[in-house]
């Protein structure tokens, strides 16, 4: 075996093993990437991933007949209204602050079970089934991050026609997805 052969050997063998080095340090479970949104406990790749996608500008409704439909799984723009203007399914849980925005949005589920609304801003989140608030199971949110900055969970039942409320906004538009919270 001549010098130059023993050289092209070496060197090919130094590449593959720094390839193989670089992805076992990819692979080390403290090697990975910040998470999209620090300040969450919660793991919210999900719906951040959402966030990144182009929204669907929908008017939110000034009352239950003007609700526009939201879907599960999508971001929506919800253009709001002066909070003064909106006639809520029901007495919010927070009233909104004089010269606040709020709209409603209605919609399903297909499955039983703890469903995340996240928004991308600091705003009141209820849900209403049949005229009743339905409680909130959990919540958080990160200051440093607005795709999203809030989560909300409530339980929801599949196949019920549910009213979403959003109040409380500064602005006059909000981003909101809704999905399934993961499980245990």
């Amino acid at each position: 075996m001549t010098s130059t052969m023993r050289a092209v050997i070496l060197s090919q063998a130094l590449t593959v093993w720094a390839a193989v080095s670089l992805c076992a340090l990819l692979l080390v479970p403290g090697a990975r990437a910040e998470p999209p949104c620090p300040g969450f406990s919660w793991d919210v790749s999900n719906e951040h991933a959402l966030f990144m996608t182009a929204p669907t500008a929908l008017a939110a409704g000034t009352d239950r007949r003007s609700a526009p439909v939201v879907q599960p799984g999508r971001l929506v723009q919800l253009d709001l209204k002066p909070a003064s203007a909106v006639h809520f399914a029901a007495p919010p849980a927070r009233p909104p602050p004089p010269g606040s925005y709020a709209g409603l949005a209605s919609f399903k589920v297909e499955r039983t079970g703890n469903y995340r609304i996240s928004v991308n801003q600091s705003v009141w989140i209820d849900v209403v089934e049949r005229g009743r608030l339905i409680a909130a199971v959990d919540y958080e949110g990160s200051r440093s991050c607005d795709a999203p900055h809030k989560v909300v969970v409530f339980p929801l039942s599949a196949g019920k026609p549910l009213v979403l409320q959003v109040s409380g906004a500064v602005t006059s538009a909000a981003r909101i997805t809704l999905t399934p919270a993961p499980g245990p």
